[in-house]
């Protein structure tokens, strides 16, 4: 990847299943999803689209919208829906909290300020693997 300030968003059957692979090749890069996180953790937004943010590429899916649940009998998932004409869409609903925590893993990342990558979902919880690869 030449402009190391994209970010890639990809879509793909890995070994775990279904998985979207989140790649950024910058601090700047990574401070951007960490504060997309950080407003859906805080409530400051209730959805963000990543496919329609400046700055970002994505393949093998046309939309990921990444949402703020505040409905106390909603579940959180992770949702893959194939809609016809319109392709592959990625729904990700989580509380607050839940938001909170998958900040803490992407300021991991920058704190370390190395090569490496975090799953930012549950492996046998959620229908589609997320991971943040930094600099990898």
């Amino acid at each position: 990847m030449k402009d190391k300030s994209t970010i890639v968003l990809d879509y793909y059957e890995g070994a775990y299943g279904p998985t979207i692979r989140i790649d950024v090749q910058s601090v700047g890069a990574l401070v951007k999803i960490k504060d997309f996180i950080q407003q859906l953790a805080e409530s400051r937004i209730s959805s963000i689209n990543l496919t329609e943010a400046e700055g970002i590429k994505a393949a093998g899916f046309s939309k990921i919208i990444f949402e703020v649940s505040l409905d106390n009998k909603a579940e959180e998932k992770l949702l893959l829906r194939k809609n016809g004409s319109e392709g592959i869409i990625i729904n990700w609903a989580m509380f607050p909290a839940s938001w909170e925590r998958v900040h803490g893993l992407v300021s991991g990342l920058l704190e370390c300020g190395c090569p490496a990558h975090q799953y930012l979902t549950k492996e046998g919880v959620d229908n589609v693997i997320v991971e943040l690869a930094f600099m990898e």
